[in-house]
């Protein structure tokens, strides 16, 4: 790294104990930017920025001095870098998401890791052992793991960033640049533990059959996704009883095609041991919304029946909605809870879970999975392989208690389809000249709607269903769910594909349907069965399998109906 001048000298920093915790908060959260701004106030151009900064950093872990030679832009960064709380990890992810392309005059497609999720996944894994990364990146899925570490990524050019983090981190590895897919038997057999985030998508397509063949998941294949390849790959890095933990989209688990079904019953012929589903956007501030979950995999067949751990995860650590996805710490009303050292916590389920997955580990012995010494036994839940049907569904919502709860009390009840009438269709065929009112998911303000008027030639591409009086509309897509009802005789009324139609087989069945849209059981069914990776919907079959209730206060709800007759017909007259 490289030494810059000084005419003042200074002491090492030396982090003070911090009473206002809402400035550590607000310093965690925005320090980056704040040093930033110094540095461009004092004139430093962007590229030379990243050098001081590590030293920065460097000064604060390593009790060397920070010398700069502008005494006042040196108070105020030491000012700021004393006043945080945030680990090496975390402050090196976040250097080099700002700077790293800048610094090594490269543009990088990279998707880091959350450090808390890297973090939760060493932490189920015994340490001083060997571990691998194939598809490294800049190396944070393992650099809170303490043993051997090898890093391998196909891009020279990452490599170097790798290089950059495990030297900042003053922490051992081999790093090296390698096509771990190309190279199918390469260090076969050595590794304990293997931790992987690989590229996956539509986007990163192998189609070189001298490479799919060397796979069982590619062989005899004309394409197949890379990341379903790094599956397999990473498994065969690993000793008999090793440990992948590798981060894959919700699609891998739900969706139902061949390519993916295949994929399951191959991972279930090995021992599954846990599935975490991560929330919606984890990955957010790499700017992808690919909803994703942990796959955790012994390299042990099976043959029979056997459960596997599963768990849910609402936070980890992070605002999610936020831009950089800043530090998301418990609170106790309007106070922050905070640790031994008086240092805020952070609101992460992780910790939660792995207390759970050490509870299943130790009830069925799981080799080569840490287990803390005289830790305290707690309830958990499960999938047991047993119950899955020829396509091998391993997306968890379905199999978790909030979901399974309902089914099991639903002796009274019926499913939607019960409601509808039978095979019905609203596709319809447009006509270029003739006018539509159409209703795009921005249109259906729950329980409302307010269509707009196009010509046929006008439609998007999405506009498929024909609408007709009491048809139910409701949204496909995980999150909030928008719904209406149509309580009109409307010619020509259509509407996205990016909703459910449910047609009533009369009047009564409608009211039924449209008064269990309300309730809490509704949205954890509609939620619990949608799939898919990079946004998660619902299906036209699956939605007429939500279990309702016929018990609903009929009264209550044609008042509703009413009302929203009323407003609708006000609408058409403005």
């Amino acid at each position: 790294m490289k030494t810059i001048a000084s005419k003042t000298r200074t002491k090492p920093i030396v982090a003070p104990i911090v009473k206002d915790i809402t400035k550590i908060i607000n310093n965690n959260s925005k320090f980056l930017d704040d040093i930033n701004q110094i540095l461009h106030n004092g004139g430093i151009l962007f590229e030379k920025r990243i050098d001081i900064i590590l030293q920065l950093l460097h000064s604060k872990f390593n009790s060397t001095p920070f010398l700069h030679d502008n005494p006042d832009v040196q108070t105020q960064l030491i000012d700021i870098i004393n006043n945080i709380t945030v680990s090496k990890e975390e402050l090196f992810q976040k250097v080099f998401m700002f700077y790293g392309s800048k610094y090594l005059k490269k543009e990088f497609d990279q998707f880091y890791t959350p450090c808390t999720i890297g973090e939760f996944m060493c932490s189920l894994s015994q340490p001083n052992k060997n571990a691998i990364d194939p598809a490294c990146g800049t190396g944070d899925l393992l650099s809170h793991y303490t043993g051997t570490i090898s890093l391998w990524d196909i891009s020279p050019d990452v490599i170097q960033l790798a290089q950059q983090n495990y030297t900042f981190l003053n922490k051992p590895a081999t790093i090296l640049s390698r096509d771990s897919i190309l190279n199918h038997t390469e260090s076969n057999g050595l590794y304990d533990y293997a931790f992987v985030n690989p590229p996956f998508g539509s986007k990163t397509i192998i189609t070189n059959s001298e490479v799919l063949n060397n796979y069982v998941l590619g062989k005899s294949k004309k394409k197949q996704e890379l990341g379903i390849l790094f599956i397999e790959r990473s498994i065969n890095l690993l000793k008999d009883n090793g440990i992948l933990y590798i981060i894959l989209p919700n699609g891998y688990f739900g969706n139902t095609n061949s390519a993916f079904v295949e994929l399951r019953k191959y991972l279930l012929q090995h021992r599954v041991l846990g599935i975490i589903k991560l929330p919606q956007k984890s990955f957010s501030r790499s700017g992808t919304g690919v909803s994703t979950s942990i796959l955790v995999l012994s390299k042990t067949k099976c043959a029979g029946s056997y459960s596997i751990f599963i768990d849910e995860v609402v936070d980890i650590g992070y605002e999610l909605n936020k831009k950089n996805t800043p530090y998301k710490y418990k609170k106790d009303k309007t106070e922050y809870l905070l640790d031994a050292k008086g240092e805020p916590i952070l609101q992460n389920d992780l910790y939660e879970v792995r207390a759970r997955f050490e509870s299943f580990a130790a009830d069925n012995r799981i080799p080569n999975f840490f287990i803390r010494p005289g830790i305290t036994k707690c309830a958990y839940q499960v999938l047991n392989t047993s119950i899955l049907d020829e396509k091998y569904i391993l997306d968890i919502s379905r199999y978790l208690n909030t979901y399974k709860d309902i089914l099991e009390n639903s002796d009274d009840k019926e499913d939607i389809r019960h409601y509808l009438e039978e095979d019905y269709t609203c596709s319809f065929k447009k006509i270029n000249d003739t006018e539509y009112t159409y209703l795009d998911i921005k249109e259906i303000n729950t329980p409302l709607y307010n269509g707009k008027k196009l010509y046929g030639h006008e439609l998007p591409g999405r506009a498929k269903y024909l609408l007709k009086k009491n048809d139910i509309i409701v949204s496909r897509l995980k999150g909030n769910i928008a719904f209406t009802v149509i309580l009109e005789d409307k010619k020509n009324l259509v509407c996205t594909n990016g909703v459910c139609v449910l047609r009533p087989k009369d009047e009564d069945a409608m009211l039924t349907i449209f008064a269990n849209l309300f309730s809490a059981e509704f949205k954890v069914q509609h939620q619990s069965l949608t799939t898919g990776s990079i946004m998660e919907t619902l299906s036209d079959e699956d939605i007429k399998n939500i279990i309702i209730d016929s018990d609903i206060n009929e009264g209550k709800y044609r008042k509703i109906l009413d009302s929203i007759k009323i407003i609708q017909e006000e609408l058409a007259n403005i």
